[in-house]
Order: structure tokens, then sequence, then C-alpha cells
């Protein structure tokens, strides 16, 4: 017996995974300023001209998150998420 089976895989662009997260920072419901601070970051790294400024940009990003380890203005859970997120397209860059 044998069977055939196919599958899709979607590779995105470090752009494309950038704009999902700033999706996850919007879902995040954490204050307003908060959510810019994060934002700026993020569309910083997208409008950069050179995989090192982008590299920069997210690390700025996973530092802001980093700066308020009590859980506010974003839970845990939330940042573990969005530090992940972030490393991973950091890696995608070939970040070091």
């Amino acid at each position: 017996n044998s069977t055939t089976a196919s599958f899709t895989v979607t590779v995105r662009t470090s752009a494309e995974m950038i704009a999902n997260l700033i999706q996850l920072v919007l879902a995040t419901n954490a204050k307003n300023g908060t959510v810019t601070s994060l934002i700026n970051k993020l569309e910083d790294a997208l409008k950069a001209n050179t995989v090192t400024i982008a590299c920069n940009k997210l690390g700025d990003f996973i530092g802001l998150i980093k700066i308020d380890p009590s859980g506010e203005p974003i839970t845990a859970g939330q940042a573990s998420q969005l530090i992940a997120a972030a490393n991973l397209i950091r890696a995608s860059l070939g970040c070091l």
C-alpha cells in the first residue's frame, strides 16, 4: 500500500514577519504609549537600509520589552511571545 500527500510551505519575508509582529503588538492591549514605542522600533526596522540597522532596531524592540519585568504594561506571556517573534526575525536576517 502507498499513499501520496502534499502540503504547502509558505516562506515569509522579514518584512511580512515584522508586519505580523506589529499586529501582535497591537493585540496586547498595552498602554498606548507602550504600543507606539514598540511599533516605532518595528517600523524603523522595516525602513532600515541595511541589515545591521534592522538588526539593531529589532534589538531595541526587545530591549523595550525587557525594561519592565514586572508584567506592566505587557504581561510576561506577551513579552515572551513578542521577544520570540523578534528573535525569529533577527535569525532570518542573520543578526549576530
